[in-house]
C-alpha cells in the first residue's frame, strides 16, 4: 500500500477518514465523472474504535476504498536540500538531515520525497519531505483493516486540502487557506493540483476567543490584536516565501475556514492588513451538499472530504 503516493483511484463511492482535535471526521462521497462530487454523509465521531465500526457497519462500508489523512501534529514536513545527488543516494541524505529535528529515530520515520516545480521553470525542483513514525502508521493501517475499510493510501492534511482547493477552478493565480480549528491553524499555498507551501500556526480557536457577530462594535482586546497580528504575520510570510522561492504570481484571494461560529471581525481585520482578498470558503460552491451540514462541522472535516476525493478518484 503506498503512503503519500499516487493519487488517482476509479472508485465512485469512496470514504475519507481524517483524525484530528475535535475527533475523527468520516465523509462517505460519491463520485461521478462530469458531475459535483456528493457528499452521503458526514461525521465527527470520537476516536473510540468502536464507535468507528458501528459508523461502518450502519453505513455499509465493508470494503469501501478509504483515504485516511493524518493530523498535522503527527508528521513532520520540511525542506530538505537532494536535488543534487543521485535518486539512490537521497534517503540517506535526508535521514542525515532530519535526524536532529525529529522527536525518535530517523531510522524508524517512513519518508517520502515531495518534488514542487518552481513556477514558469519546470526544469527548477524543489524538495521538501514528509516523514511520519512508522509504527503510528501501522496503527493507521490496523485501524482502516478492524474497520473493514478497503485502505488506499495514507496521506496528510496539506494534500487533503489541497484536493478540494483543486476544483476552485476560477482561481488559476494560486490560492492562500487558513483552516483556523480550536488549538492552532493550518495555513497552505497552493496553485492548481500543486502543494507548494505551508505552515503550522500555534493559534487556534481557543486562543482567539472572537467575539460573537453581535459584539464587533467593542474595542479589541490587547491579546486578541496580538493574535490577529501574529496571524496576518503569518499569512504574509508565507506568500512573499512563495513569491520569492517559486515565484508564484500575486495571489488574489485567501480563503479562510473556521471550525467553529464565524466572526466577522476576523475577516474585516485580516482584509485591513492583507493586499488579497480574505473571504469565507464555502465548500457548497464545489460539493453537492444537500445534506442539513451546519458550516462548522463541514470545515471540522476538511481533510476527510479531501481525502474521500482522493479515494473516489476525483483527485
Amino acid at each position: 500500500m503506498p503512503l503519500f503516493g499516487s493519487r488517482r483511484s476509479k472508485k465512485s463511492l469512496a470514504v475519507g477518514i481524517a483524525s484530528g482535535q475535535s475527533g475523527v471526521a468520516v465523509v462517505i462521497m460519491h463520485c461521478a465523472k462530469g458531475e459535483r462530487p456528493r457528499v452521503v454523509d458526514c461525521a465527527l465521531l470520537s476516536s473510540a474504535p468502536a464507535e468507528l465500526a458501528d459508523y461502518c457497519r450502519a453505513h455499509n462500508l465493508h470494503q469501501k476504498p478509504c483515504v485516511d489523512s493524518l493530523p498535522p501534529e503527527r508528521y513532520a514536513l520540511m525542506p530538505v536540500e537532494v536535488q543534487s545527488l543521485k535518486p539512490e543516494e537521497r534517503l540517506d541524505a535526508i535521514r542525515w538531515q532530519i535526524r536532529e529535528l525529529l522527536e525518535y529515530p530517523a531510522a524508524d520515520a517512513v519518508i517520502d520525497l515531495i518534488n514542487i516545480p518552481v513556477f514558469g521553470s519546470e526544469d527548477n525542483i524543489k524538495n521538501q519531505i514528509v516523514a511520519a513514525p512508522r509504527a503510528f502508521l501501522q496503527e493507521r493501517v490496523d485501524l482502516c483493516k478492524r474497520l473493514d475499510l478497503k485502505l488506499q493510501t495514507i496521506d496528510i492534511a496539506e494534500f487533503s486540502l489541497r484536493n478540494l482547493l483543486e476544483l476552485y477552478q476560477e482561481d488559476t493565480r494560486g490560492l492562500c487557506f487558513l483552516w483556523i480549528r480550536e488549538n492552532s491553524s493550518l495555513l497552505i499555498v497552493t496553485r492548481g493540483d500543486i502543494f507548494y507551501f505551508s505552515r503550522l500556526i500555534n493559534t487556534g480557536l481557543s486562543q482567539l476567543n472572537l467575539p460573537a457577530a453581535t459584539e464587533t462594535e467593542a474595542p479589541l482586546s490587547e491579546i486578541l490584536q496580538q493574535q490577529l497580528d501574529t496571524i496576518v504575520l503569518e499569512i504574509q510570510r508565507s506568500i512573499d516565501y512563495c513569491e520569492s522561492n517559486f515565484r508564484l504570481p500575486q495571489i488574489p484571494r485567501i480563503l479562510v475556514a473556521v471550525c467553529g461560529p464565524e466572526s466577522p471581525l476576523l475577516l474585516d481585520y485580516l482584509n485591513s492588513y492583507l493586499q488579497a482578498d480574505v473571504v469565507w470558503a464555502d465548500f457548497r460552491q464545489i460539493f453537492d451538499l444537500s445534506l442539513e451540514l451546519d458550516p462548522p462541522l463541514i470545515n471540522a472535516c476538511l481533510p476527510a472530504l479531501g481525502a474521500a476525493l482522493r479515494a473516489g478518484g476525483r483527485a
